[in-house]
């Protein structure tokens, strides 16, 4: 079976060598011995296969023959468009005259494909999307939660999964991550979290707050949004584990996984314009002691529009009596994923490493901007929040103080001080108000810091007021 001219069911997409190599690689599974059956390479990207990197990747020379079980294999290459070729099936009956006749129109089809997806540069733009026409499940090799989020925004934005769904698996360490729209200090206590090395996170979804750890798997249902369908997502989590595992999962309205009337999945999901995901959790064998004290809130009186989680009881597959292994259920699920799409026999999961930027271009600034703290903070909305001196633990009997601030983009815009029974001159609450514009909420160090330039400017009457100490008290409880 020959291996030449353009495959014309699909649409082309042009990809850099070097990002086409290790898809290539990923595709034959093994770096060191990549002759492998043609049928395994072209049923992952489905002709999108830049023939130049294909030969350099197989160490062949123009012509040479690759033995693959299912006929001979022959890399042609065209010299006039070596760099963009690609590679795809022809009859083996063709004459010579028809194969060249065939490279003419196809080096011609090329070259409009080539006209229609060029950069201002006239080179071609590496970050088109690639149009994969056949299912694929991807299962990520680490374990840390920045760049496994990142990698599934990579995906949305670069593979485009045309009438095709492709399912992202991963685990993550523990971590606590919020929806895109949510108030961390009504969600959970970022400085335990802190103090117990658990990470915090806001995705780019909506959507409420949950708790990963290893033990917990992450599914995620790439498709376009046309294809979008959150409900057949979430049944064929709970009919692979009735079917597979013999768990009896049961579906609610709001597409949550239970179990023993205990959740065991949630889920949230994110459009942009021509594709979709939506990702839920699946606790295997979670600690569930650890996911109740992340998600414990320190935080009191917020008042905001940012959206709360509904919170609702929580079980583990082991939990219930199901002592399954993560592995497990992932191999399941991947296994029910391929023969429920009607993806190829020989198709398997394809192990991948976010941690790569020449495989995904652009993914580094994606895993540092989930990281920043303007997006992990800075994206939370509007909020006020006041607080008392009832608040305070070592609390005065006669004072009586309220401290009320507005924030933005989580620093403070607005801070208002009231004295109940006017302990205090206005101008050391000017200079109060004052010290607490622009400091990040939550910042410990920063309050820290703001407090005492406030007192050298009150200079000793802040030492021998016992005032002003109480109404310090109750602003230090904003960090």
């Amino acid at each position: 079976m020959a291996l030449a001219g353009l495959q014309r069911s699909s649409p082309l997409r042009w990809l850099e060598p070097m990002r086409m190599m290790t898809a290539i690689q990923s595709a034959c599974g093994h770096r060191d011995h990549p002759a492998r059956p043609a049928a395994v390479i072209r049923t992952a990207l489905r002709g999108h296969i830049d023939a130049r990197s294909m030969a350099t990747l197989l160490g062949v020379r123009q012509g040479s023959q690759l033995p693959s079980g299912r006929g001979e294999f022959e890399l042609k290459l065209d010299t006039r468009m070596a760099s963009r070729s690609y590679v795809t099936e022809a009859s083996s009956s063709q004459t010579q005259t028809q194969t060249q006749t065939q490279t003419q129109t196809q080096t011609q089809t090329q070259d409009a494909t080539r006209s229609e997806h060029m950069n201002d540069t006239g080179r071609a733009d590496p970050m088109e999307m690639l149009q994969l026409q056949s299912t694929q499940v991807y299962i990520s090799t680490s374990t840390n939660p920045w760049w496994n989020l990142a990698l599934e925004e990579w995906f949305t934005r670069n593979v485009d999964c045309a009438s095709h769904q492709q399912l992202f698996l991963y685990r993550n360490s523990p971590c606590v991550v919020i929806g895109r729209s949510q108030n961390p200090w009504k969600e959970c206590n970022p400085a335990f979290l802190a103090e117990h090395n658990i990470a915090f996170l806001r995705r780019k979804s909506g959507g409420g707050t949950v708790f990963h750890d290893e033990q917990n798997l992450n599914l995620s249902f790439l498709t376009n949004r046309t294809s979008f369908n959150k409900q057949r997502n979430s049944l064929f989590v709970a009919r692979t584990l009735h079917s597979r595992l013999g768990i009896p999962a049961s579906l609610t309205p709001r597409n949550d996984v239970f179990l023993n009337e205990k959740k065991i999945s949630g889920s949230a999901y994110r459009l942009v314009s021509r594709s979709a995901y939506h990702h839920c959790t699946l606790l295997v064998a979670t600690e569930l002691s650890s996911l109740r004290q992340s998600l414990q809130h320190a935080a009191q009186r917020i008042e905001t529009r940012a959206i709360d989680s509904v919170r609702s009881p929580v079980t583990s597959l082991h939990s219930s009596g199901h002592p399954v292994t993560v592995e497990a259920v992932c191999d399941v699920i991947s296994q029910q994923f391929l023969h429920e799409t009607g993806a190829a026999l020989e198709l398997e999961p394809q192990l991948v490493n976010p941690i790569d930027e020449v495989a995904y271009p652009g993914i580094t600034a994606m895993c540092e901007e989930l990281q920043s703290w303007d997006w992990t903070f800075g994206q939370t909305p509007v909020f006020t929040q006041t607080l008392t001196s009832d608040d305070v633990v070592r609390r005065s009997q006669v004072d009586h103080f309220t401290v009320t601030v507005k924030c933005n983009d989580a620093r403070i815009v607005d801070c208002a001080i009231s004295s109940q029974n006017n302990q205090l001159d206005q101008s050391a609450i000017d200079v109060l108000q004052a010290a607490m514009i622009g400091l990040r909420y939550g910042s410990r160090e920063s309050l820290v810091e703001a407090l005492e330039q406030a007192r050298q400017r009150l200079g000793p009457s802040f030492h021998h007021n016992g005032h002003l100490h109480h109404l310090c008290d109750v602003i230090r409880q904003f960090a």
